[in-house]
Parts: C-alpha cells; structure tokens; sequence
C-alpha cells in the first residue's frame, strides 16, 4: 500500500512513542477505533515513524494519503488518494471523486461512503488510514473524515494524522477536541537525544561519535534527524570534531546537498526530477515526462531514486514519482531559477486536466499583479461557489485579490473569498483575515463580515454589533442582496438570545429584503420569531403552501419545513413535527448548508425525547453532534447537549449524563448568549430534579431565573421548560410566594397559546401550590385538569411527572386507592421509557401505601436489557432492513451494526431475524 514499509534511510531511538503507538494498534485490534496526532517539525520523523510502526505490524491494511499544499484546491483530493490506495470496489460516491458534478458532494456524504469503505475492508483485518502532512490536506477532506471518525463504534480502524509542529490549528476545533478525549491522543516528536545522535551517526558513517560530540550535534541541530543525517553525510567526521569555537554548517546545508545530490544525476534525471518540483510533491509520471521531455523516464525516475530524491507512488490507476519528504521537493524548487519556475508553471497550466489546477500554475507564474488572470479566478470562483464548492472558491478569489491592480477590486475580492470560507465552515482560515477586512475602505460588506465572524466564533455580543453597524451603512444599497442577509444574521443572533420582539422585527425586514433583492428566504429565523412571540399557530398559515405530508423536497421547500416543523412543535403538533424534521434531515445533507441538517437532527431529537422516543432521540443527537463538530459549528453544541443530558438524566446515568451537562455548560460560559446559558443550566437542574434534589435545581437554574430578558426562553413551547423545574423546586423549598409569581406567568402564558402540554404542566403545578397551602379541594381540581391536558398530547414523561405528583398528593391525603392507580400509572409510563429513578420514587410511594413492587418491567428495547444503540439496531432490523441499509440508516459501519446484533442475539437467546422481531412485538 501506498507510504507502508520501513522507512528508506536509517531509523533509530523513538522507542516510548512507538509503544504508545503500538498500544493504540492493540486497543484497534480490539474494536476500539482510535484517533492520534502526530505533532513535530519538519524533519523530526513524523512519516519514518508511522511506516517503522506499520512496518513491523503485520496484521494490518493500510490506507495512505500525503496532503500537498498546491493540492488543497483539490476538493476531497485526500479521501481520494485513501480510496484507491487499496485495491477494493468503492461506494459509488467515493468512485465518482475526481469528477465535476453539478453540484459539489457534500462533506458528510462523502465521510458516509468512508465509513462504508471501511466495514468492507476490516474482514481482512485492522485497518489503519494515514494522512500525512495532514496540514495541508484540503478542508472537505478533513471534514469528511472527521465525520467518518465520530461515526465508528465498534470498529477495528486506526486514524493516525501527520501534522507540522505549530499547524494544529489548521485542523478543525472537532478533530482536536476528538485526539483530546478516552479515544485520541496527541504524540509530539521531540529531537532525539545524545545517544540516539550516536546511534544514526553509527548507522549513517559506519563510526562512533565521541559523547560532546554527539552533545554538540544535538544542540545544533535540535536532534532533528534530517538536519543530522544531512551535516553526517556532507561532512568528514574531522570537519565535525573541531575546535568548538568553529561555527558547524546550519541546517540549510540540508538544501545544499540536495541540490548537490541532483547535480551528479543524468540530465534527464535533473530535467525530471525539477519538472516534478514544479508541479508538487507527488504526480503522475506520464505527466512529468511531458514537462521535462525525456524519452526515458522510468530510467531517469530511477537515476533520481538512487540519489534519494523521488520515490515512486501508485496514484489511483497511474504511476505517480514522489518526493520522499517536503523539505526536498523546496530545495530543488527554490533552487531553479525563476524564469524557468515560471515556463514550467505555464507548461503544467496547459498540461494539468483540473481546471483550479491550471489557474493555480498560472497564478504561481504571474508577477505581483495580472489583472486579465484575476479576472478568471474571480469568474471560476463564481462559479465553483454555484456548485458549493466553497473551499476552492474562497481559494481563487483570494488569489484574485492579490492580483488586482486596483484597491477597489482588492478589497472586493478579499470580502467575497472570505465570506466563502465562512459559508463553508472554515472560520479558522477566515478568523486569519480579520486585520484585512478591518482595514478595507468602511462599508456594509466588511462590517458584515466582521459580524460573522464574532458571531459564529462565539462574541454573539460583538458579532451583533457589527452586524447592526453593518444596516446602517451608507453604502448597504450598492451590494445586490447583502440587506437581506444582514437582517437574516442579525436574527440569527436574536435567535441565540431568545429576544422575541426585536426577533420578529429583523425576520420580517430580512423577507422584505429578500423579496426586493433575492437571496435566501429566512425560513427559520422567521418561524422562531413567531413561535418566540406566542404566534405560532399564526406561522402555521405563512407555510401553507407546503405539502400536508413531505415526500421526496426540491431545494426551495427545505427551509420553509424547517420552520413548519418549529411552529408545529410550539403547537403540540408533535407528529407533524417529526414528520417535517425527518424529512428535511436528508434534504440538508443534500443541499446544505450543514447547518440546516444540524438544526433538523437536533429539533427531532427534542421532538421525540418530548414524545418518549428516548432512544431514537439519542440515536439523532449524536448524529448531530458528529455533523456540528464535523462543521466546527461550536455555537449550537450546547442544544445537543442538554438534549443528550436530558435523557441520560431521567434514565438515571448520571456520570454520562453529568459529561454532557458540564459540556453544555462549558459552552455557555464561552459563548455566553441566552439560548447556551438557558441549556447548560436546565440541563445541570434536569440531573438535580431526578436526585430529588430541590435546592441543587434552584441553584442550576438562578442564572436563567436572573436574565435581564429571556422572552423566547420564558416560551411554553421552547425545549428549556425551565419555569416547571424552577416552580416544583420552589413550592418543595416552602418559597410558595415566589413559586406562585412563577406558576402564575407560566399559567397566563400557557392559556393564551391553547397549548395543552403545557397546561398540563401548568396545572400540575397549580395543583402542588394549593396541595402546599392545605387546599386539598382545589388541589385535586387542578391535578384532573392537568390529567384532562395531558390525555390530549402524547407527552409520555411529563403526563407521568404529572401522575407521580397527583398520586403523592392523594397517598397524603388519605385516598389510597386512587393514589395507588396513579402511581401504578406513573410507575408504568416511566418503566416504559427507562426512567428508572422516577419508576423507583413511584415504587417508594406505593411502598408507603402498603403496596409491595416487584421491579418495574421495562418495555420497550430497554425492557428486555439492550443499550439504546442495540435497540435501535434491533428495531430496523425487525422492521426487515439489512445489517448494510441498517449501517446506512444510522450511518455507521457494517461492522458496528454486526458487533451489536451479535449482543442483541445473545442478550435475548435468540439465533434468528424472524426471532427478533416476534420478541420486539410481544415487548
């Protein structure tokens, strides 16, 4: 395989970080999916160490790519090289990379089709995927791995990426957090010590280094072996051993030797060794022939070979030469002059198949300043944007900025490449061009751009201001559309502060924009700004013309369910509402942006945790969280989070559930906007209220009770439902004045928007009030009101919250019976869902009616002792799906689906599909 095999020049010391690397080998072996980062400068050893461990491991297949810095135009350019680095059938969509569809494949797609590939290849063993120079590699490439990675379960696959000393932040903050977690970890290469320096030098000379020798090597060089091996080879040892007041030649010397090394090389060696520099660190032979124009390149290839200049590499189908590290492809580029740098740049621009390929030639070609060629990068920057390609668009625009003559033309071209990056996720690389986008002549553009830049970093606060300053410009009519998407980001940050009124103003004036000028239509900001408001059944008409039940969405109908399925859900249409939000699921993957399919994964999560779907909620929050890490979209990680935490604490997992509280709470604190402040906090008080601990929920909760303004946060229908925590807390910590302020509002709001689950909450609530103050009449009167709501709205957890309340207040007050048939309820509604503390403080109370439990049978997966990733497995494969559309559905290897239905069999006693699904029904 390509890169596998010891390395080509001697290899010594190293030996701590090889066990640690051998050690994730064993944990892989094991079905433990692993994740490293290689850290260390150029030179250090990061690509002699992975082959010396691969090398030596036997067992295992290996996947192997080299990132290039010309390449990371080449959209998946990295996944591409993995793909056809084994000689397997591919999934469809990885066997079309390298084509120009229509459209540019989407990131998480492509990272699906990974995932594919690599349940079909761990039959034949371990499977370990190498991205070398991983700096380098292009974005969607490293999006869809990162995606693929978080996907993998129970998977027998090893990610090492190699990554240049103090270039880690090139990498997405999601790939970083991963390599930080139980299932990562970062290796930095330091130098190598004294005796290692002996050690090469014993390898490299044939003779043994004196100790301040080998000292004095160490400190000049660093113990970077590159740099020594090259002084060992270039210098007699008596150069080396004198007086030490005589200064050793610098690593540059490295240059040196290359270019000495090519100047005893054949001519046509020379010629194909300095075309090959000119086109990039690797590249088909048939096409560096045609730029050197040799007759015989195998034998000049092999004259290069000899002198440890190229290597050759299988690419795809084609023989490709490569140059063994990056230093030396530099040495021999920087050393040909510039006129003949730039004949061959213009030879490979006619030369290359790629498009962005022969642009980038073109641009290495051209002086500080060619107009006619900014012009063309503009105009395919233009149109790979159509297609979505964001990456390469942000590329060429950029270059096209710095090509213009002009100032005017500059300017526009930096803010047009950056907004790119930023529709495309990359905020890092467009973090980098802030200083630039201050300094343009003042405007709408950059004000807008500076705007979402804070924004979507995580300055909601900074990011709003900008924004607004960015409407008020005097030259906001001169930019086609920019208005409209002004007012949509300006609601997008209102959304995140939950400001319902100023919300709803800026949705409006963004469709008005919109309507004038084009653009994308608000959808979304607008449905929250309704449904903030207490208008959501008024929302409800504004999408009409959709479709009563989704099928198969065209593009334009994407957004518009998006909203429809919000204002359904601050309408208690709960099953239209999961309806809309799986059907636009698949319709964001495949459109985009990623934020949308985020979105839809998270609200049908909420959709069904609220409908007692606990493990299909689970099931679609991790998903979204692997899309927004994948996405690098930390701002909506919170919203997961409380979901996940949600669940995890009313199933009484507390230290799962405790990791996803303080995850979302550590995002609060950075972010710091209401919506994150409102998640981070509920979710601490949800794990309190299920320990029965009244005054740690108060606690959790004062930062949301404190808000100056929480409107869309105060919502009935919103996911926080932070008042019925705050108020039960209350009236339990005999604080009943400030509990009916809470109760009463909660009420009022509840009423007015017809909304029968919250009422329902409402009245349970009413109900313990008077039960606190000794009005055991109209106590009992607002608990039948509660049960009358909370029949009308398949709300499963809070109908038995409910139950549990009523059945404790009529075990107090003397009416055992009735007591004892609303507790038995309650305990069955919770057991039903997992709920084990409540269906236990249901047990407890029956207990003190007189009444003996036997443990609560769950129903359901949980009932018959699967985790919720077996039970979700369990059901699509009762339904009659595949192992292989089962691993498409839940999008994780075939592998995973295998390792859990084997768990499934033997939990159950079962040997057959047929058998799974009769147990599923009987249960």
């Amino acid at each position: 395989m390509g890169g596998r095999g010891a390395p080509p020049g001697p290899f010594v010391g190293r030996q701590d970080e090889l066990t640690r690397l051998r050690t994730k080998l064993d944990e892989i072996r094991a079905g433990e999916p692993r994740l490293v980062l290689v850290e260390g400068a150029a030179g250090i050893g990061k690509t002699a160490i992975l082959r010396r461990l691969l090398a030596e491991a036997g067992d295992v297949l290996v996947l192997w790519s080299s990132a290039a810095h010309e390449e990371q135009l080449v959209p998946f350019g990295v996944v591409e090289q993995l793909a056809y680095s084994i000689r397997t059938p591919l999934p469809k969509q990885l066997a079309a990379l390298g084509k120009t569809p229509a459209r540019s494949p989407d990131p998480l797609a492509i990272g699906a089709a990974f995932v594919e590939l690599l349940s079909g290849v761990q039959d034949a063993g371990p499977v370990v995927v190498v991205v070398d120079d991983a700096q380098w590699a292009d974005r969607p490439s490293i999006l869809a791995l990162l995606f693929a990675l978080r996907r993998l379960q129970s998977d027998r696959v090893l990610f090492l990426f190699a990554v240049r000393e103090g270039e880690l932040h090139r990498l997405p903050e999601g790939l970083l957090r991963l390599a930080t977690d139980e299932r990562g970890a970062v290796l930095s290469l330091p130098g190598l010590d004294v005796a290692d320096v002996q050690e090469l030098a014993a390898a490299v000379i044939s003779d043994r280094l004196s100790l301040p020798l080998a000292e004095r090597l160490r400190e000049h060089t660093g113990g970077n072996p590159l740099h020594l091996e090259a002084l060992l080879k270039e210098l007699p040892l008596a150069r080396l051993e004198q007086a030490a007041h005589v200064p050793l030649p610098s690593p540059r010397s490295y240059s040196m030797q290359i270019v000495g090394r090519l100047a005893g090389c054949s001519p046509d060696a020379q010629r194909l060794v300095i075309a090959a520099s000119v086109i990039g660190l690797q590249s088909p032979l048939s096409l560096v022939q045609r730029m050197a124009g040799v007759d015989d390149p195998l034998r000049a290839a092999e004259d290069a070979m000899d002198a440890g200049l190229l290597e050759t590499r299988q690419l795809g189908t084609r023989l490709g030469i490569a140059f063994p590290h990056a230093l030396t492809r530099a040495a021999v580029y920087h050393d040909t002059g510039p006129a003949r740098r730039r004949d061959l740049h213009l030879l490979a621009a006619e030369l290359v198949e790629d498009r962005a390929l022969s642009l980038q030639h073109r641009s290495a070609a051209a002086p500080d300043v060619d107009d006619q060629l900014a012009d063309e990068l503009a105009d395919f920057g233009r149109e790979e944007a159509g297609r979505a390609a964001w990456s390469r668009a942000a590329a060429a625009m950029l270059r096209a900025s710095e090509l213009s003559s002009t100032r005017e033309r500059r300017e526009a071209r930096l803010l047009e490449g950056v907004d790119w990056l930023i529709t495309g996720g990359d905020l890092g690389r467009a973090e980098a061009f802030a200083d630039q986008i201050a300094a343009c002549a003042d405007g709408a553009y950059p004000r807008y751009l500076l705007g979402r830049l804070a924004f979507h970093a995580g300055r909601p606060e900074e990011g709003a201001r900008q924004l607004l300053d960015a409407w008020t410009a005097e030259d906001l009519r001169r930019h086609p559309q920019l208005a409209g998407r002004i007012a949509s980001e300006v609601a997008l940050t209102l959304i995140r502060r939950a400001r319902s009124d100023e919300l709803l103003t800026w949705s409006r004036r963004a469709m008005e924009a919109v309507r004038e000028d084009g653009g994308v239509t608000p959808w979304a900001q607008l449905a929250y700004g309704l449904a903030y408001s207490g208008r959501a059944r008024e929302g409800l008409a504004e999408v009409s013309f959709l479709p009563e039940r989704p099928g198969e969405l065209r593009q334009e109908h994407v957004l518009p369910l998006l909203g429809r399925g919000l204002l359904r859900t601050f309408t208690d249409d709960l099953a239209g509402a999961r309806a809309d939000f799986i059907a636009v699921e698949p319709a964001g993957a495949r459109f985009g942006p990623m934020v949308f399919r985020i979105g839809s994964l998270s609200h049908l999560a909420t959709v069904e945790y609220r409908v007692g779907a606990w493990d299909d909620a689970l099931t679609h929050v991790e998903l979204a969280l692997s899309v927004a890490e994948a996405a690098d979209e930390r701002w909506m990680l919170s919203y997961m989070h409380f979901i996940a935490a949600a669940i995890l604490a009313g199933r009484g997992e507390w230290d799962e559930a405790r990791l996803r509280a303080d995850a979302a709470s550590t995002i609060a604190r950075g972010v710091h906007d209401e919506a994150s402040i409102a998640d981070g906090s509920t979710a601490q008080a949800l794990i309190a209220a299920a320990r029965g601990d009244h005054t740690a929920v108060l606690t959790a909760l004062a930062p949301v009770a404190q808000m100056a303004e929480r409107q869309g946060v105060d919502e009935p229908g919103a996911r926080w439902q932070w008042q019925v925590l705050y108020a039960h807390a209350l009236i339990a910590a005999d604080r009943l004045g400030d509990a009916a302020t809470v109760v009463a509002d909660y009420e009022t709001r509840a009423t007015t928007r017809g909304l029968r689950s919250a009422m329902a909450n409402a009245a349970k609530l009413r109900g313990l009030l008077h039960a606190a103050r000794k009005e055991n009449d109209e106590a009992q009167a607002a608990f039948d009101r509660g049960i009358e709501h909370a029949q009308a709205v398949p709300v499963p957890f809070d109908r038995a919250l409910l139950e549990l309340a009523y059945g404790r207040f009529l075990r107090r007050a003397g009416r055992r019976n009735a007591a004892v048939a609303m507790l038995d309820a309650a305990r069955e509604r919770f057991a039903s869902l997992g709920a084990t503390p409540y269906a236990e403080r249901c047990a407890g109370e029956l207990s003190a009616s007189g009444i003996r439990c036997a443990r609560s049978p769950e129903s359901g997966s949980r009932g018959i002792g699967l985790t919720p990733q077996e039970g979700a497995v369990a059901r699509l494969v009762a339904e009659g799906l595949t192992n292989r559309e089962v691993a498409s559905q839940l999008v994780v290897s075939l592998n995973t689906i295998e390792y859990h239905l084997k768990n499934v069999y033997s939990k159950l006693g079962i040997t057959s599909r047929s058998q799974l699904a009769a147990r599923l029904v009987r249960t």
